[in-house]
């Protein structure tokens, strides 16, 4: 029991410095997350000012996406957290099971990580240790996402925070550090819009955007060379969204994103050109965190018909329509030369069938007729020109005319997945069905 109020039941979580307990405050019977410090940092000055840094950090961002801390206390000279009780996974743990994440989750989470971030910076209040850890996810459908542990947060214009870094020590996580926290220079909200982007980064390649074997040779890639780009790790990925993505990541900060509002907004926008386009929502890639063996499904990017190739000629048309009177003519000068007898086998005369068919974007035209039981086709190919929309021939016969059936391949399928629709565009063509 802690400071008599708080009961621990069992330990959820633990980081570098301290535990996380499920906890029972018998006064309120409800229940909470306590954080304590390692036994072994117990005492430690440094370690206790950075408990008490991420309370007051935290208590000065109202934000829903921020993990709120109810309770600071002492129990036999050691201070503690009291936190809203979270249920859900990291973002970290979420990748070492699932690998890459699609684009459009891997947005949303970000939406929401810059959305906390842009009340934090509000407040004067810079993260330093964004990486996938700290952030948590409450929800499968990723509306709610927490980020979590201010222990080493800036407070700008806070004399005390000086005494948060020990003498040569970097503050961060290395393979999430800019280029600046790198170098030891000073930091402000770009740095933690740096981090962002490695995050989303990692969560559509499954990677990090620089490789070393050591954090030595992680930073000093950090401070001096530029990421790997997007593309090389996962060739599907939407320019537009590579794009945004190397404004989060450009070494001189300078250069980079000035803010999570900003971001925020390119993001929001990417999103809401993908949705209405009702694109594929999976993986662009393939392979999972270096710190998983377990790989995730081969991923299909759908891409849109590109606007720019011809529509089909005139003189195709024409062309098509002369074929299908000559193979009419045929059809009907068959008829009138009564190869079977009429007494046995009346002749039942059908419209002929006229396909249009694409493939790889080129055309070709096929025509036929049939009598009875016993096929009698004439067929003709017209030599295939580009032809991005499928296009229906019709003919006009003596007899009744075709009525016209959509080939199922033109039809756009939508296909609900985890709640969201997307569409497919399988191919084009259309036909006309005599038996119809």
């Amino acid at each position: 029991m802690l400071a008599e109020k708080y009961e621990l039941i069992e330990k959820i979580g633990e980081g570098g410095m301290g535990v996380v307990w499920l906890a029972r405050d018998r006064r309120l019977e409800t229940d909470v997350a306590v954080k304590v410090l390692h036994s072994a940092l117990v005492g430690d000055e440094h370690a206790a000012l950075r408990l008490r840094n991420e309370a007051r950090a935290a208590a000065k961002i109202a934000h829903p996406g921020i993990c709120r801390v109810t309770d600071v206390a002492e129990h036999e000279g050691a201070p503690f957290l009291v936190m809203e009780l979270l249920r859900g996974v990291s973002l970290a743990d979420r990748l070492a099971s699932d690998g890459p994440m699609a684009p459009l989750d891997a947005v949303r989470v970000v939406r929401e990580v810059l959305s906390a971030l842009e009340a934090a910076h509000r407040e004067g209040v810079l993260h330093r240790d964004l990486k996938p850890e700290n952030v948590f996810l409450c929800d499968d459908d990723l509306r709610s996402v927490k980020l979590l542990d201010f222990g080493v947060a800036k407070i700008l214009g806070d004399h005390e925070r000086v005494k948060l870094t020990r003498s040569g020590a970097l503050i961060g996580t290395p393979a999430y550090m800019s280029p600046e926290q790198a170098r030891g220079h000073s930091t402000d909200e770009r740095s933690d819009l740096w981090s962002t982007g490695v995050m989303l980064y990692e969560m559509l390649a499954g990677a990090l955007p620089y490789e070393s074997q050591n954090y030595q040779g992680m930073l000093v890639a950090i401070a001096t060379e530029p990421p790997i780009a997007l593309s090389k790790r996962c060739p599907s990925v939407d320019p537009a969204l590579e794009a945004i993505v190397s404004r989060a990541l450009t070494v001189d900060s300078s250069a980079r994103v000035a803010s999570a509002t900003e971001l925020l907004g390119e993001l929001a926008a990417w999103q809401a050109r993908q949705e209405g386009l009702g694109l594929s929502d999976r993986p662009l890639h393939n392979t999972p965190r270096a710190r998983t063996g377990r790989r995730s499904p081969t991923p299909k990017l759908l891409t849109l018909r590109d606007p720019t190739v011809e529509r089909p000629s005139r003189r195709w048309l024409l062309l098509s329509l002369g074929v299908f009177s000559v193979i009419l003519a045929a059809s009907w000068g068959n008829r009138l030369l009564g190869r079977r007898d009429p007494a046995t086998s009346p002749v039942q005369t059908v419209a002929p069938r006229v396909t249009a068919t694409r493939t790889d974007g080129r055309a070709s035209v096929v025509a036929s007729t049939q009598r009875n039981e016993h096929s009698q086709s004439v067929v003709a190919l017209v030599q295939p020109t580009p032809l991005p929309d499928a296009q229906s021939l019709s003919g006009h016969p003596a007899t009744s005319p075709p009525r016209v059936l959509s080939h199922p391949a033109t039809r756009t399928s939508r296909v609900a997945h985890r709640g969201r629709v997307r569409g497919s565009d399988a191919g084009a063509g259309i036909g006309v069905d005599p038996d119809f």
